[in-house]
């Protein structure tokens, strides 16, 4: 798998040559990366939990249900700004429920629409760069194309061309460039500079560590299996990628709660252990890294379900089905897939009764 000629690190020499691991539980002991390059200590018997609740944005915009591109609420341009996938209202023009494309602006609260018959994949203004599934016969939902496409700064399309088959579909959101792959492997796109992922051989368990290819030729085995990385997220805050989403401890063998893997461009990867005293307060279903923590979701009849933060030795409950004022308790609703804005700070997901509406909250304002 890797050229002899290439420079390589295995999982254990990039241990020696940069991992850094910061616990959380083990000895009763809390440590957590700062996500400003500090890290703080408390005792994890000090874990206090808290009433926060954040005050929920609704964009009005109807989630599209079953939603036919990717499973989240919406994609985030910038800081200010969603593009997501609606349902076009009483349209006879729209037999088949496929819906379009549109943008939301947080600060005005204008919606535009970008594409009919489309759903966005990827939408990043920082790179200009994004990526739509378009349905060019309304009445053929099977006749799918998939446009790569160009986006100014404010996330409207300058231009759009067929994306091109051999695209590495990931953070990197380029869809117009043939990518040699090799056969029958995962591979993961990043950001531009910083090369690519290899999950191993699909269909086989992927059981391989997964290794980074990186642009200036080096090849480093990373210390996670490529089964483990379910996460291609890039934080723009801490300019590293979050590789796993903390929700697989459901498979036999595995740690639970699972540890939180981040790598930066270079390779180096942090690990962050969740305290098993988080868990036992409510049942983690997704864990994201956040500008000012570890942000939770979690999904229970029993126990408790919304999303949590864990900041400072503090477990605060952001929101709740059912909260005053909020939404809905009951559990015909539907809830979206979470996602998180370029700064670290925002969240949009998708909660209600079909069809389902986007709310967005800003954990950072907690304290304010």
């Amino acid at each position: 798998m890797t050229d002899p000629m290439t420079k390589t690190e295995t999982g254990a020499q990039n241990l020696r040559s940069g991992r850094r691991r910061f616990r959380i539980g083990a000895a009763a002991k809390l440590c957590i990366a700062a996500m400003f390059g500090i890290v703080t200590t408390v005792s994890a018997a000090a874990i206090t939990f808290k009433k926060s609740p954040v005050k929920l944005m609704d964009t009005g915009l109807e989630n599209m249900e079953p939603y036919p591109g990717p499973s989240q609420a919406a994609v985030w341009v910038n800081d200010h700004r969603l593009v997501a996938g609606v349902p076009l209202k009483n349209s006879a023009h729209d037999p088949h429920n496929i819906g379009r494309t549109v943008l939301y602006d947080l600060n005005t609260g204008k919606t535009r629409e970008l594409m009919r018959y489309a759903h966005p994949i990827c939408w990043d203004a920082s790179l200009g760069r994004a990526g739509a599934v378009f349905y060019p016969n309304p009445d053929n939902k099977k006749e799918q194309q998939v446009f790569a496409l160009r986006v100014d700064s404010k996330g409207e399309i300058i231009d759009k061309k067929p994306a091109v088959q051999n695209a590495r579909r990931g953070p990197d959101c380029d869809m117009s460039k043939d990518v040699p792959s090799l056969p029958k492997r995962i591979q993961i796109a990043l950001r531009p500079d910083h090369g690519y992922l290899d999950l191993g051989v699909a269909g086989k368990g992927l059981n391989e560590y997964a290794v980074l290819y990186r642009s200036d030729g080096r090849v480093i085995e990373l210390p996670i299996r490529g089964r483990q990385v379910n996460v291609f997220r890039y934080l723009n805050f801490l300019e590293e990628y979050q590789l796993d989403s903390g929700g697989g401890c459901s498979l036999q063998g595995e740690k639970c709660p699972p540890d939180i893997h981040l790598m930066d461009p270079s390779g180096h990867v942090t690990v962050i252990t969740i305290p098993r005293e988080v868990m036992e307060i409510m049942p983690i279903q997704r864990v994201h890294v956040v500008k000012n923590g570890l942000l939770f979701r979690a999904e229970s009849k029993d126990k408790r379900e919304g999303y949590l933060l864990l900041r400072d030795g503090v477990l605060h409950e952001l929101w709740r089905p059912g909260s005053p004022g909020l939404l809905n308790p009951q559990r015909t609703e539907t809830w979206g897939l979470e996602t998180m804005s370029p700064d670290g700070c925002k969240v949009a997901f998708a909660r209600g009764v079909r069809p389902s509406r986007v709310f967005v909250f800003d954990h950072c304002a907690i304290g304010k």
